[in-house]
Parts: structure tokens; C-alpha cells; sequence
């Protein structure tokens, strides 16, 4: 079956390494439409995004980000990097979940707009002070009650790269865990 969200979901791919390119104000705030869009509990939309362009700021996130994830020096070659932030008060329950789908959404409408992302996690379960999250948060002054979910920085993917996925056999059960065939 052949379907367009289909096609770009498969196509996504998660790109660190960037060329030289500026994204529009066009183009970023059709991803920043998409991350607007996404599900969340009971419509709470507990999502805000900040938006970095400064090539400092953007090497200070790779300097802090490297504690999380081998792929940081690539963070600062990204034209732009949109930090998702959730607020845990408006929705203490399902905050990480509504963030991860605002994170989803932007990724695929990046990857529909021929530009390329990757998902940097920077949610740290306990949020203590002197994690990663709380140093990014203090560098871009977010609020406590807010969550940073992820890094996504964005740009023209410097090469074209594929991807292969496990046998969806593989995965599916049905009716219970461990039934491999419908009876």
C-alpha cells in the first residue's frame, strides 16, 4: 500500500551531521505548526518551544548536551535547534508522552520539508539540579515547572542515509504477549 505519511515516516532518519544551510522563518514555523498540532492529554497543549539561532548559545547546548549523547559537536553546524520544553504542572501526568508526540510531529514535517533532525533527549527522569536538562534549562532560563524533552536540531543533512528496520512479524502479538499467529 502505498500512502504519503506512510512514505515519510519510513524516510526519516535521524541526521547529525549538517551543511551549510538557513532554515526559513517559513520553513520553521511550519515545524513549529506541527509540533502546535500534536496529541495530548485532554487537548492540555502543555508544549512551549524555544527557538535558538546564536551560534553561541547553540555551542554552549553542544557542550552540555555531550553528557547525554555522543552526537553533540554536530549541534552547533545545525542551522536552528528548537528546544521542546512540556510543563509539568498543566499536565503532571502525561507531560513526557505530550512532549514526545510535539517532538514526532516536528520531526516528520521536518523530514516532509527535505531538511533533516535528530532527537537529542535531554529529559532526565529525577530533573535534579546538575543534570544536563537543569543546565539547559538555566542556559535558556525556563521556568521550573517546565521539562525540556528534547533537543531537535535542524538542518540540510550533509549526506543521504539509510536505515533498515526489524520484520514487523517480529513484533506484533496478538490478543496476548507471546501469540504469534490470529486464531
Amino acid at each position: 500500500m502505498t500512502n504519503a505519511v506512510l512514505d515519510n515516516i519510513k524516510q526519516r532518519r535521524s541526521v547529525r551531521k549538517f551543511d551549510r544551510y538557513h532554515v526559513t522563518d517559513e520553513e520553521l514555523e511550519s515545524i513549529l505548526e506541527a509540533g502546535r498540532w500534536a496529541p495530548s492529554n485532554s487537548n492540555s497543549q502543555p508544549w512551549r518551544f524555544v527557538v535558538i539561532r546564536n551560534l553561541e548559545l547553540k555551542e554552549a547546548l553542544a557542550e552540555i548536551a555531550k553528557r547525554v549523547t555522543i552526537f553533540h559537536p554536530e549541534i552547533p553546524d545545525a542551522s536552528v535547534v528548537v528546544a521542546v520544553c512540556v510543563n509539568q504542572v498543566e499536565d503532571p501526568d502525561h507531560y513526557v508522552e505530550d512532549g514526545a508526540a510535539a517532538v514526532q510531529n516536528m520531526s516528520l514535517m521536518i523530514q516532509s520539508l527535505g531538511l533533516a533532525s535528530y532527537w537529542v533527549g535531554t529529559y532526565q527522569l529525577d530533573g535534579e539540579k546538575g543534570t544536563a536538562e537543569a543546565e539547559i534549562k538555566k542556559l535558556l532560563d525556563v521556568p521550573d515547572t517546565y521539562r525540556i524533552i528534547a533537543l531537535l536540531p535542524i538542518g540540510k543533512a550533509a549526506s543521504d542515509k539509510r536505515s533498515n528496520r526489524k520484520d514487523l512479524t517480529k513484533m506484533i502479538y496478538y490478543e496476548k504477549f507471546g501469540e504469534d499467529k490470529p486464531r
